[in-house]
C-alpha cells in the first residue's frame, strides 16, 4: 500500500503527545489515571470503531482504510509494516496489554506512582 498523507497541525502534535503518554504511562502516571485512560480508548474503539482524533489531521480521509496514527509514525521513521496487522494490534491488543502492564508494574511489583 502507498504511504498515507496527514496534516501536521495542532491535533497531530497533540495526538503524538498522547501516544507518548500512553507508552510511558504505566511508569510515570498513577495506575488509577491510566486505567481510566486505557478503558476510555478501548471503549472508543469498541463503540465508535475509530480514533476520534484521526479525522482532525486528515488521517480518516486516507485512501488506505487500515491506516492508523501508528502507521503514519512508522512511515515517518521508515519502518515497513503491515497496515492491517498494525491496525488490529492497536485497536484490539495494545491498550489491554498496557493496562495489564500498568497494574502489574504498579500494584504487583510495587512501583506505584502517587501524585497525591
Amino acid at each position: 500500500m502507498s504511504k498515507v498523507s496527514v496534516d501536521y497541525n495542532f491535533v497531530f502534535w497533540l495526538h503524538l503527545i498522547l501516544v507518548i503518554c500512553v507508552w510511558i504511562g504505566p511508569f510515570v502516571f498513577p495506575w488509577e489515571l491510566m486505567c481510566i485512560a486505557y478503558v476510555g480508548v478501548i471503549l472508543q474503539f469498541m463503540f465508535l470503531k475509530r480514533c476520534v482524533l484521526n479525522k482532525h489531521h486528515a488521517l480518516e480521509e486516507s485512501s488506505n482504510p487500515d491506516s492508523t496514527f501508528y502507521s503514519v509514525l512508522l512511515n515517518i521513521v521508515g519502518i515497513p509494516h503491515s497496515y492491517s496487522k498494525l491496525k488490529t494490534f492497536v485497536r484490539k491488543a495494545l491498550h489491554p496489554l498496557l493496562l495489564f502492564i500498568t497494574i502489574v508494574w504498579q500494584l504487583v511489583f510495587g512501583f506505584e506512582v502517587n501524585w497525591w
